[in-house]
């Protein structure tokens, strides 16, 4: 007997599986194709009668984080599933391929606010909890799971710690949005003076961007 084999003896003499490491990316996009599937109330066994070239188990792999899915797959359930593609690979952006609700947008935004709160040196990020009245293990549940309600109260105390105006996260803003990236600097600057406009200070600057379009345009 080898010493390899020698270790997998358990005390009662019979060999022990090695234990199946999991992959930290794949745990991540496992966790969301499950949450896309819940959410359109689809069990596991609906998806595998409708792709019989897959295994069993190859599903159930792919969400418990034991095989990594591929584009192609994560294409496939976002389409069955009517969910963003992006989200469920990435976690980037609406968890709607359709349309991206007030819920979506909370979340996108507790979700920098969050990393903000984690990058700040001033104050511990026990004192963030503390001020929103969340738990380390609440605030981990409402960032893998962007459905998790983010109820006016806590996102009030979210915007009050930030000294951000009311129903600031209720409003899209390029700064959390995670694919604002791909958009040129200019237009990156440009959205961001949007988002912390208010309603007629957002009309005034289409009006002056019009009139500066037609000025080039003569």
């Amino acid at each position: 007997m080898t010493l390899t084999a020698r270790k997998t003896k358990t005390l009662t003499g019979k060999s022990k599986k090695p234990k199946r490491e999991k992959n930290p990316i794949a745990i991540a996009i496992g966790k969301r194709m499950r949450k896309a599937r819940q959410e359109a109330h689809l069990t596991i066994n609906d998806i595998n009668e409708q792709r019989p070239d897959w295994s069993a188990s190859r599903l159930r792999n792919y969400e418990q984080g034991f095989s990594l899915a591929g584009p192609e797959e994560v294409n496939y359930i976002a389409n069955i599933t009517r969910h963003s593609c992006c989200w469920i690979m990435f976690g980037k952006g609406p968890i709607s391929a359709q349309t991206r609700t007030v819920q979506a947008i909370r979340h996108q935004n507790m979700v920098y606010l969050v990393n903000l709160a984690r990058a700040d040196n001033r104050f511990t990020f026990r004192n963030f909890l503390h001020q929103i009245q969340l738990t380390e293990q609440q605030i981990t549940n409402h960032i893998e799971d962007p459905a998790r309600n983010i109820g006016k109260r806590l996102g009030r105390r979210l915007e009050n710690y930030f000294t951000k105006p009311k129903l600031w996260l209720d409003e899209q803003h390029i700064e959390s949005d995670g694919l604002s990236t791909s958009y040129p600097p200019d237009l990156q600057a440009l959205m961001a003076i949007h988002s912390e406009l208010s309603p007629p200070e957002r009309l005034l600057l289409l009006d002056m961007a019009k009139a500066l379009q037609q000025y080039s345009s003569q």
